[in-house]
């Protein structure tokens, strides 16, 4: 953890490291550039370079001069099997110490003769043939052979394909030497370490590749460069992997697959790229290498007549002549999107990245040139040298992702501490407001009970006067209305878990909403002295009904119990937002800015330590915003102890077509008159209860005690339409199925219209949600009077 803060520091090392790098490689490839074109200065004055010649591709039939050095495929587009150069040098004397030759290129199979003399031969008879068609050379010339004046060297090779022979030098052997093995280091040990530690690299790549599949682009790179490195080692070690023509076809697939995996890994970078790149790169995958295996098997078959002296060209030669520029124009895309991507990020590293890429890119280029004999900077292939580079500039983009990730990691771990430690805190401050809530609940349940049970042990006293049992039946159902009062709000916020409750919204018009809370609000404001005011307004909001009158109503019966004089202010204003907020003033005692947050917890009285009862309970301001948050939004407070708080709902504007609602009729002493109601409680007690109820209130009641009953019932209001409910009544819990099933049933026989009402004490959130979304009410237990006739309305108007 600690650690952190030289993640930068060291990423930046990693990348000056890796730019001085791939600074000393350049020097070094410009130097061997200049060393493969005779540029090695001669050690002193008897050094000469042998620079024309003659040649002759027919045994020596005809001749041709030339100059030095001699690219095949500059004098003609067919590849000639085999040639023969004559070399004249002229001597002052005849020498009396050893002399060399120094070749910077010449054929592997070749035979060399001075003055007649054979000096040296190589190969192993007519079929020899090399992947590596030339190297460097250093060959000793025996004094005994030289004469002073005109000397002949004739030098015999034969190629697989086309060849190059570079122009020697001729000098002392210990001046030679020297130069010469600068030379082969540069051109053949310097390569093939560089390409050895790329195989190391390219297995590593490789490696995190097949623990973390996820890394695409790695593995494509890994791959990639696993395929260069042994090509280009198998290609400096003089190598015969496998024999025949599978060699050929092994070297040529090696060249289709750096193109194709170039491609991938860059489509892998930039997450998605063209299609026809990518089909384009399926397309040469598939089809070069199995092209290429006819037309390898082909040439080792015609071998013997390929290797006589007649100018035939290989099958392989000509796929190489004219696939190459279509795999080196297939990676200029990879590399535009690679060339995006790097100044879409500006990453030193991926630029680096992307640099040698492109070094790569013009590499092949020039190879292919060479190949036809028309190089841009040397007669060597580059790419074996610039192979390296690309890797090195890929491990410097891979140290610093690894750097980068490394330090994502540790901050990702501090962050999670952080968080796991707000948790823990939260937790913790949870658990306190749970006993808080405990304790609160437990104190304001047992106060009404005890009283209860004091009161209706003095009703059954006979010595007691009647005068007093009116008085204490007053007091009993005043102790009974404030139990009921905190069920309620208890019941109230279990409904508001965010887990079970579902806000159905649409849209809702203000004005009558403001005219229900005044109805109901009105006469506490009256007989505190307090002026209740609710501006009028034309405003609709997008919100479910229900929960909005619940929210509002609590926050305007809060400000008239904390409001001593002057009054409250009911406005709702339309903002810019495209919202509409609703606010709640009054000129009450404030909260202090440290209990503001307090004020929305479950049994929070700020001014009521005794828990007096006629103060509240402590539930109106957390239903309103559990109510709140149901819908979406949130109440927000802003309050100056002792000049009064201001409470604030933002809901959206809502501007459908509203639909006017008439006002329910004023009640009459029997509203239910006419109207006939099945009743469904397995509880026998309760059952007659609400019969009677329901009697007293004019309905015609049928009183069913199970679902088996309710079956009954159904088929006999199949034969008699008469019978039929104008609504079903039905409690959740029954001893032979649930009230779910009973709606279910009854809709099924009399239609999916019937108005049906579901009353429950354990509004559990699997078996209520599906009515609710189906439009059955939903009435909790314990419930006064006019709650239910209230539900009993609502169920059959909806």
């Amino acid at each position: 953890m600690h650690g952190v803060g030289h993640w930068p520091a060291a990423s930046r090392a990693y990348k000056v490291a890796g730019v001085r790098s791939l600074l000393v490689l350049a020097c070094l490839w410009w130097w061997l550039a200049g060393a493969s074109a005779q540029t090695v200065a001669p050690p002193e004055q008897a050094t000469q370079t042998i620079s024309q010649a003659r040649v002759s591709h027919d045994k020596g039939a005809t001749w041709a001069s030339i100059s030095l050095p001699d690219h095949w495929a500059k004098r003609g587009p067919q590849a000639r099997a085999s040639a023969q150069y004559e070399l004249r040098f002229e001597l002052a004397a005849a020498p009396t110490g050893p002399l060399a030759l120094s070749f910077s290129r010449i054929g592997l199979h070749r035979r060399i003769s001075v003055n007649g003399q054979l000096l040296q031969q190589r190969g192993d008879g007519p079929d020899f043939h090399s992947r590596r068609a030339t190297a460097p050379a250093f060959i000793d010339l025996p004094p005994a052979l030289l004469q002073a004046g005109s000397n002949v060297l004739l030098i015999e090779v034969q190629h697989a394909g086309t060849g190059l022979l570079g122009a020697p030098l001729l000098g002392p052997t210990d001046s030679l030497r020297r130069s010469h093995t600068v030379l082969e280091v540069l051109s053949l040990d310097l390569p093939q370490l560089l390409n050895l530690a790329s195989l190391g690299l390219a297995l590593f790549m490789v490696t995190v590749w097949l623990r973390r599949r996820t890394e695409v682009a790695l593995g494509c790179f890994g791959v990639l460069s696993l395929v260069m490195a042994v090509r280009n080692l198998a290609y400096f070690a003089d190598l015969e992997l496998t024999p025949g023509g599978l060699a050929d076809w092994f070297f040529y697939t090696a060249q289709v697959a750096t193109a194709v995996l170039l491609g991938a890994f860059a489509h892998a970078m930039v997450g998605a790229g063209w299609r026809w790149h990518r089909r384009l790169l399926w397309a040469l995958a598939l089809g070069l290498p199995l092209l290429a295996a006819v037309l390898a098997w082909q040439d080792h078959a015609n071998l013997a007549e390929r290797l006589d002296l007649r100018n035939v060209a290989t099958r392989m030669g000509l796929l190489r002549r004219w696939s190459y520029p279509v795999l080196v124009l297939a990676t200029a895309p990879a590399l535009v999107l690679l060339l995006r991507l790097a100044r879409q990020r500006r990453h030193g590293s991926l630029l680096l990245l992307v640099l040698g890429i492109g070094a790569g890119f013009l590499a092949a280029v020039h190879d292919y040139l060479a190949l036809q004999g028309r190089p841009l900077l040397t007669d060597l292939y580059l790419m074996p040298y610039v192979t390296p580079l690309v890797l090195g500039a890929m491990s410097v983009f891979l140290v610093s992702r690894m750097v980068a990730a490394t330090g994502a990691a540790e901050a990702l771990a501090a962050e999670l501490e952080q968080r796991v430690a707000q948790r823990t805190q939260q937790l913790s401050l949870a658990n306190l407001a749970r006993a808080r809530f405990l304790s609160a609940a437990s104190h304001d349940l047992r106060q009404p009970v005890l009283t209860i049970g004091l009161l209706a042990s003095l009703l059954p006293d006979r010595d007691e006067p009647a005068t007093t049992k009116p008085t204490l039946v007053a007091r009993l159902q005043a102790a009974v209305a404030s139990m009921q009062r905190l069920l309620d709000g208890l019941l109230d916020l279990s409904r508001l878990d965010p887990l079970v409750v579902q806000a159905r919204l649409q849209a809702v018009p203000l004005q009558p909403l403001l005219d229900a809370v005044a109805h109901h609000e009105q006469a506490a404001a009256t007989a505190k002295g307090l002026r209740l005011r609710l501006r009028p307004t034309a405003l609709a909001v997008q919100a479910d009904a229900l929960l909005l009158e619940q929210a509002l109503r609590n926050l305007v019966s809060n400000a008239l119990r904390h409001t001593a004089q002057g009054g409250i202010l009911v406005a709702a204003r339309a903002l810019r937002s495209g919202a509409v907020r609703l606010q709640v003033w009054d000129t009450g005692i404030g909260i202090a800015e440290a209990d503001q947050a307090r004020v929305f917890d479950e049994f929070v009285q700020l001014g009521n330590p005794g828990r007096d009862r006629s103060q509240g309970l402590g539930l109106g301001l957390a239903i309103a915003q559990r109510s709140a948050l149901a819908m979406g939004s949130a109440v927000v407070l802003r309050s100056v102890p002792g000049r009064g708080s201001c409470f604030s709902l933002d809901l959206p504007r809502s501007t459908s077509a509203l639909v006017a609602v008439a006002p329910l009729p004023a009640e009459i002493e029997q509203p239910l008159t006419g109207l006939r109601l099945w009743v469904l409680d397995d509880d026998q007690a309760l059952r007659e209860a609400l019969v009677l109820r329901l009697q007293q209130w004019g309905a015609q009641v049928v009183a069913l005690g199970s679902l088996a009953a309710l079956h009954d019932a159904l088929a006999a209001a199949a034969l008699r339409p008469a019978a039929r409910p104008a609504l079903l009544l039905t409690d959740l819990r029954l001893a032979d199925g649930s009230g779910v099933l009973a709606v279910q049933r009854a809709r099924a026989s009399l239609g999916v219209a019937l108005p049906c009402l579901l009353v429950t004490g354990d509004p559990d959130a699997s078996d209520t949600r599906a009515l609710v979304l189906a439009g059955v009410p939903l009435l909790t237990k314990p419930f006064a009077m006019p709650d239910l006739l209230q539900a009993l309305k609502r169920a059959l108007a909806g």
